[in-house]
């Protein structure tokens, strides 16, 4: 569980877990840091899928929405003890994977008709 506030938790139940397990580990050392005046942020890695979703990658751009949604959620809570919330979504990148992804979702369609 994941403490955002004094007043509710939160327990991530999709696939961007990781993160907020990440994030609820430093969360308490970022909040002593902004005590001691430092300016900490958060800064998380998504993908532009997270604000456009991707055709034949629901389940991809489910979980980058669930990403971006809960960026933005902790964002004003944050700046209440002095952390910034960052998001980054970077550019495309030419990896094969989206190939990879498109040709297996190509050859499943396939064998179910």
């Amino acid at each position: 569980m994941l403490r955002v506030s004094q007043q509710q938790t939160v327990q991530p139940r999709f696939g961007a877990d990781g993160s907020h397990y990440l994030h609820a580990g430093f969360q308490p050392a970022l909040e002593a840091a902004a005590k001691r005046g430092a300016k900490p942020v958060v800064a998380m890695v998504n993908s532009f899928a997270g604000r456009i979703p991707l055709r034949s990658m629901p389940a991809y751009t489910a979980s980058k929405y669930a990403l971006a949604g809960f960026t933005d959620a902790i964002r004003p809570e944050l700046a209440d003890v002095g952390i910034h919330v960052a998001q980054i979504h970077p550019g495309a990148g030419v990896t094969g994977r989206e190939e990879a992804t498109l040709a297996q979702t190509a050859g499943a369609a396939t064998e179910g008709s």
